[in-house]
């Protein structure tokens, strides 16, 4: 006998691989350096694509409780895009009262609609508005260092890029604030399933993004990235029984 029909099946598929989204974004922000400049941009592309996920996910269950348990059509879905920033004011438009997430969700929802082909684009005589998403984050993480008061002489003048000074900082606190942001999503994912009794519980995936853990327990964290079974869980069985 199958333990998940076909639309569980899709739904734990789809939360395994925004979870795993999720965990590569936090790890190659944390990890990048002026040395590879190509992990900014994989964290980045990780991330918008596991918060667009995730909001998707929150989308689809919202629809799925207010309409007898049914799924919305694929052009429901299609028409939300890749504008993060709209999705935020329909699913959680109180994280975006907060200025600094505002300015970090809007530059998440640009680099998923137009600047994460920026190079490319650029190269090929494109003619883009938006900044280089390395010299926007710049910009982004100096908020965020002084968000987080901390203090530093060269902090007014540093580059994200051209700076060894204060880079370990800014990615580390940079983790901060997405991992809240995250961790707000997964909170109001966490309520619809119990308060609903969904099933199956999507909210297992993100048990990273579930703790109470302090700013600095966030910013020293070795990995985002883990392999664990569900032992025990309402998902029991579902590594082996989902294909």
């Amino acid at each position: 006998m199958e333990m998940f029909n076909q639309q569980e099946k899709l739904l734990l598929l789809e939360g395994a691989l925004t979870s795993a989204c999720l965990a590569e974004g936090l790890e190659c922000l944390k990890h990048a350096n002026i040395y590879n400049k190509g992990m900014y941009y994989q964290a980045f592309m990780a991330l918008a694509t596991g918060v667009e996920r995730l909001l998707k996910l929150l989308i689809i269950y919202e629809y799925k409780i207010s309409n007898n348990d049914n799924l919305p059509d694929n052009k429901f879905l299609k028409q939300k895009g890749h504008n993060l920033y709209d999705m935020f004011k329909s699913v959680a438009p109180h994280i975006l009262e907060d200025e600094l997430n505002n300015k970090i969700i809007k530059f998440l929802s640009n680099f998923a609609m137009t600047t994460r082909y920026y190079n490319l684009d650029v190269l090929t005589g494109k003619d883009i508005k938006l900044l280089n998403p390395l010299q926007e984050w710049n910009s982004i993480e100096t908020k965020i260092l002084e968000v987080y008061a901390v203090k530093n002489k060269k902090l007014n003048n540093a580059d994200v890029i051209t700076d060894c000074e204060t880079r370990e900082e800014r990615q580390e606190y940079g983790v901060v604030v997405f991992y809240k942001i995250i961790k707000s999503l997964v909170y109001k994912l966490t309520r619809l399933e119990m308060d609903n009794n969904l099933f199956p519980c999507l909210r297992e995936f993100f048990i990273n993004f579930r703790g109470n853990f302090t700013d600095s327990e966030i910013r020293k964290k070795k990995s985002w990235i883990i392999n664990r079974r569900l032992k025990g869980s309402a998902n029991k069985g579902y590594n082996n029984k989902l294909i």
